[in-house]
């Protein structure tokens, strides 16, 4: 028990600090490209964990899901720093704004303060922004005929959709619908 409170502890620290790192950006108090590696170096402590703590409490590699989303933020970072992919820098920032709302999720379950997991339901909209710009500059890159661009930024938004469906509290706003 002791542990996966020490792991919630961890989680929400992280998050918030990946959150901070978004608003900064998102404020143009920092570039992008700080931002971004500052962004790899979070999620990288945050790996190691994540496969730590799989081991010690699962006893199992940590889950396909948090892999894709790991290997998109790499794949990500690796795609920018290609000249054709320069110019979808920032999309790289849109796709961490996934960590609001986590940020609230983790310190819930690390106090069990309703008001966290109700700013977490709140602020998970949010989220749909990644699927949203994904969208838009795959369908841009089809029209201005940048057909390698949209293959990946299309392969992009179906694995972060997907990831985004798993993720979504979906019982809780069916809930809140009725």
């Amino acid at each position: 028990m002791y542990l996966i409170q020490y792991k919630n502890s961890i989680w929400a620290i992280i998050n918030i600090i990946s959150s901070i790192n978004t608003i900064l950006y998102f404020l143009c108090i920092i570039n992008i490209y700080d931002s971004i590696y500052f962004e790899i170096i979070i999620s990288s402590i945050k790996v190691y964990f994540e496969n730590k703590w799989s081991l010690i409490i699962n006893k199992s590699y940590i889950k396909y899901d948090l892999i894709v989303h790991h290997l998109l933020l790499y794949l990500g970072f690796i795609l920018i720093h290609i000249p054709l992919f320069q110019e979808y820098a920032h999309i790289f920032i849109y796709m961490q704004n996934i960590h609001i709302p986590l940020s609230f999720y983790y310190l819930y379950k690390c106090t069990h303060y309703s008001l966290w997991y109700r700013l977490y339901l709140i602020t998970w909209p949010i989220t749909i922004t990644r699927s949203t710009t994904l969208i838009y500059y795959t369908y841009s890159s089809y029209v201005y005929k940048q057909y390698l661009s949209f293959v990946l930024l299309l392969s992009l938004f179906i694995l972060i959709l997907y990831i985004d469906y798993l993720w979504t509290p979906w019982n809780r706003y069916i809930l809140l619908l009725k």
